[in-house]
């Protein structure tokens, strides 16, 4: 039932993906693409897995190593300008990952994927690669998908079910601008990705010839000696808080997942703790150096710069007694 209160725009209709042009029109996924069911007669080796950065990408170049079955017969034959979907989680693709496959002429996924191609009447592949990463078809599989219910950590949902799905459909002239225009802007963001990470790159080097004296600065010409970390400072570990006192509000506890180089509110999800009496070993302020010791980020080293009093998690050390201006 249309909502009456709802403004709709001259030119405009409402839908059951909202509110859309006249002159686009809703259509089952099934219109547009047809499912792929061809196996790996072939004998193809290139085993594909979806990664949310690089797409279809070939599984030992992803992963340095294959995690395939022996036997490829059963995987799902594709080829350059096919879909696949995967259905379980994966960072910033709470329902799945769409991808089409580009870097290869063919390959083969693993049978749980679902996988299509444009049909004859689609002629606006690159429209609906956009479409997907959008995450525009998140709606429909969150109606289709049996709440709670995974398999193997994949969604469970029928094939049936995901090509009744519903998408958009236009005029293939402007949803092919459209997609000429976003493609434009991933290309941009591509260039400055590559580089930041030269930028990043060329800093590394700076910093090694900085930070060992190999390189000095104008007016500096003095000796450097090597001391012991312990003869400028000591190490605090942190007060073994129960977690399951942790609250939403109150003061915030740095903990390892928390370390970051710059410990700030914009970058940080905290727990608190209810005020106690503690010692000040235990607390943290803006400017104190943190580091992780233990677990996989054992070592990693952040800056508190939140401008409140803050309490030290047990496995988080904070340098006392630091002569900062020897480590600058």
């Amino acid at each position: 039932m249309k909502n009456k209160d709802k403004y709709i725009p001259v030119g405009y209709k409402e839908t059951v993906l909202g509110i859309i042009p006249n002159d686009w029109s809703v259509v089952h996924l099934k219109e547009k693409f047809d499912r792929i069911t061809t196996k790996n007669k072939k004998g193809v080796t290139n085993v594909l897995t979806i990664s949310a950065q690089h797409g279809l990408i070939n599984q030992e170049e992803f992963f340095n190593k294959s995690v395939a079955s022996k036997d490829l017969s059963n995987y799902l034959l594709l080829k350059k300008g096919d879909f696949a979907y995967n259905k379980s989680y994966s960072n910033g693709y709470p329902y799945g990952a769409i991808k089409k496959l580009k870097k290869y002429d063919e390959g083969v996924v693993s049978s749980l994927y679902i996988c299509f191609r444009p049909s004859k009447n689609n002629n606006s592949a690159d429209f609906y690669e956009q479409y997907f990463e959008a995450g525009m078809l998140n709606h429909e599989i969150h109606a289709i998908a049996q709440e709670g219910a995974r398999n193997h950590g994949l969604l469970n949902i029928s094939i049936e079910d995901f090509f009744n799905s519903y998408i958009i459909d236009g005029d293939e002239r402007e949803l092919n601008k459209i997609a000429d225009i976003l493609v434009i802007w991933d290309k941009a963001i591509e260039l400055k990705e590559k580089l930041i990470e030269q930028k990043k790159q060329q800093k590394k080097g700076l910093m090694q010839k900085l930070l060992t004296g190999e390189v000095r600065l104008p007016g500096f010409d003095g000796e450097w000696e090597q001391v012991r970390l312990g003869e400028l400072a000591k190490l605090q570990g942190g007060y073994a808080f129960k977690s399951s006192m942790f609250k939403e509000k109150g003061i915030p506890i740095v903990r390892i997942s928390n370390i970051l180089p710059e410990i700030t509110d914009y970058n940080q999800e905290f727990v608190y703790y209810d005020e106690i009496k503690i010692s000040d070993n235990f607390m943290v302020q803006y400017g104190d150096i943190l580091i992780a010791m233990s677990g996989a980020t054992t070592g990693k080293v952040g800056i508190y710069k939140k401008n409140e009093i803050a309490y030290l998690n047990q496995r988080v050390g904070k340098f006392v007694n630091l002569d900062k201006s020897k480590l600058a």
